[in-house]
């Protein structure tokens, strides 16, 4: 994960961001316990209508999109506020 020294550390280049864009995509773990997963065929395909509804996706296919649902509690997110807070207090007075 990338760290930032100041407030006006950012990318200036084009190609710099979109690399620094994939890398957090890539890298990106959101808070909290994965409590459930589901996938759905992905859109965008016209046709006349037919599907393939009745053959079962795993989150492996290529045509799959697959929805995570995250569960954080309250105290968790609390904490995390505070440790930032101080985090960017030391950081502005340092």
């Amino acid at each position: 994960m990338p760290t930032y020294t100041n407030l006006t550390d950012y990318l200036k280049s084009e190609p710099e961001f979109l690399k620094r864009v994939e890398q957090d995509a890539l890298t990106f773990k959101p808070l909290g316990t994965k409590i459930a997963s589901y996938t759905r065929r992905a859109g965008g395909t016209k046709g006349k209508g037919k599907t393939r509804a009745d053959i079962p996706l795993t989150e492996d296919d290529e045509d799959a999109v697959v929805f995570e649902v995250y569960h954080v509690s309250y105290f968790f997110l609390f904490l995390n506020r505070i440790l930032f807070t101080v985090v960017f207090f030391f950081f502005l007075v340092g």
